[in-house]
């Protein structure tokens, strides 16, 4: 017995090709989150105390220049021209509220009769930029040392305090590309500097560039590895293709819910694509064998009959096998990150 929406292949065909499409249109509108707080629950305690906090004091997170010559204060003028530029310069990349480096750090001295409040650089060095290797010793206080200055007193750090109470693509890629164009400058202006860029901005734009990365280079890799196995399977490109096409309708179809829903990708469902793919083809691939084992054994038989005889025999062991792979994904609801 035929199963009735066999009964008009084309009118099925179309039906499902206008349904695929409208499906996925939405997925122009998903967006990458850049957020690195993604593994964390919310209702884990310290989060939670965390949330609280920054409810209270406001939210930040960082953009850090680390910049060295290999020289130090009183080996290199150009240490504290280079310090004292960057430090002036980060105001420009957007979003930035707060700079701490040794140019900005007070460094406080007190006596008997009076209080100075300086600069660890101002300390160190004077107007004339000429600086003393034995005041250099301060930059061993705990409150820079290893915070704004390395332990050897070579490589120093421009912390850029950077306000983002809702972070998104867009923000973080316009902060870091300014970042990326201020390095650029200052690279520049002191060629024999090396620059590195870290801190909290450039983490969440790891983030995206490595769910960018993922969805980009993993499912390239997966289907000609998938392909060539399913040629080899079938012995034929016909039945390959067939089965690759069913898998990109199903990745576009599924990604497309999610655009349309308001979802987001981060590195943590930037497989999503993959494993959607891959369940396709694995489920799909027991009707096409069930198919083609039973066109074999009965030529004569019409293609019709075949595939609803192979719909019949094999939708409870995919539901399952489906069912499982669900469940065991789901599990990972329960697993919650300490921050």
């Amino acid at each position: 017995m035929r199963l009735w929406y066999l009964s008009r292949p084309r009118l099925l065909a179309l039906g499902v090709v206008l349904i695929c499409l409208l499906l996925a249109a939405g997925s122009a509108g998903i967006a990458i989150d850049p957020n690195n707080r993604v593994f964390f629950s919310e209702q884990h305690e310290q989060y939670r105390e965390l949330l609280d906090f920054e409810a209270v004091f406001g939210t930040s997170t960082s953009l850090v220049f680390v910049i060295t010559n290999g020289k130090s204060l009183d080996q290199s003028q150009d240490v504290q021209q280079a310090v004292k530029w960057l430090t002036a310069q980060i105001w420009r990349v957007p979003h930035v509220t707060a700079v701490n480096s040794i140019a900005t750090f007070p460094k406080v001295d007190t006596t008997t009769t009076e209080v100075n409040v300086t600069t660890y650089l101002d300390f160190i060095c004077d107007e004339e930029e000429q600086c003393d290797p034995k005041r250099a010793s301060a930059l061993d206080s705990p409150v820079v040392a290893n915070n704004l200055v390395s332990a050897d007193r070579r490589s120093f750090a421009i912390v850029g305090g950077v306000d983002l109470f809702e972070p998104d693509a867009r923000q973080v890629d316009e902060i870091f590309e300014a970042a990326q164009v201020l390095r650029q400058e200052f690279v520049t202006k002191f060629s024999d500097f090396r620059v590195y860029l870290t801190g909290g901005v450039p983490m969440m734009r790891a983030f995206v560039d490595a769910a960018a990365a993922d969805s980009a280079r993993l499912m390239p890799i997966a289907i000609m590895v998938l392909f060539g196995l399913l040629w080899l399977f079938f012995g034929g490109v016909v039945p390959a293709l067939i089965m690759m096409l069913l898998g990109v309708i199903s990745v576009a179809s599924t990604m497309g819910v999610a655009g349309w829903f308001g979802h987001v990708l981060n590195t943590a469902t930037a497989t999503v694509p993959l494993i959607t793919f891959t369940l396709v083809i694995s489920n799909s691939m027991h009707l096409f064998f069930h198919i083609l084992r039973e066109d074999l054994r009965a030529p004569t038989t019409g293609i019709e009959d075949i595939v609803s005889t192979a719909v019949r025999a094999n939708w409870k062991p995919m539901l399952l096998t489906s069912g499982t792979t669900v469940l065991g994904l789901a599990s990972m609801l329960s697993v919650s990150a300490p921050p």
